[in-house]
């Protein structure tokens, strides 16, 4: 695909990737209009993600799962083909139990502390 005016972008977001390699991450947030070449963007990269040898781990945030807490992690990892015992041991991990007994609607909402556990398991 070529890209017109977006070579800046490639070259920053590449640039993060490299960063990344080293153990430098950070989040990045990609925004613009509609049909403003966003998604195209983000597949550019990608490719160049896996082109260096990165792991690409993919999910989409959506209105509908909200209330579902560690959802978008889970769908990280079901993005790429794992080893059996590490997808069994993600799908353990991401697993939430429902509401806790006497737990409100609203306190669902709220990352609890084993939640958070598992996120730094992750």
């Amino acid at each position: 695909m070529v890209f017109v005016e977006r070579d800046e972008e490639l070259h920053a977001l590449g640039g993060l990737l490299g960063d990344a390699t080293r153990g430098h991450g950070r989040a990045v947030l990609i925004s613009g209009a509609i049909a403003s070449g966003k998604t195209a963007l983000l597949e550019a990269l990608s490719h160049h993600a896996l082109d260096s040898g990165a792991l690409h781990l993919a999910a989409t945030g959506a209105k509908a799962e909200r209330e579902l807490q560690l959802g978008v992690v889970d769908q990280l990892f079901r993005s790429v083909p794992l080893p059996a015992d590490q997808a069994a041991h993600i799908a353990e991990i991401v697993t939430v139990d429902a509401l806790l007994p006497g737990e409100s609607e609203l306190e669902s909402r709220t990352l609890r502390q084993p939640e958070a556990h598992r996120i730094h398991q992750i």
